[in-house]
């Protein structure tokens, strides 16, 4: 292999690692956002039955 061809193949690599990279941390965060209105939804739901319609509220809005 010359210097250019691992070149190419560092730079190719390098950009491949960071869109994998920040698409993990993406979806991580995405599936993180997804549960934390879920989980207050259920943690409302536990401690106040009368005022379920509010943890669902919550949820609906977290989601959008």
């Amino acid at each position: 292999m010359n210097s250019s061809t691992i070149r190419q193949v560092t730079g190719t690599a390098g950009l491949i690692g960071a869109l994998l990279t920040r698409s993990m941390f993406g979806l991580t965060g995405l599936t993180l956002f997804v549960v934390f209105p879920s989980g207050i939804r259920y943690l409302v739901r536990d401690r106040a039955p009368s005022y379920e319609w509010v943890g669902g509220l919550a949820t609906a809005a977290g989601l959008m």
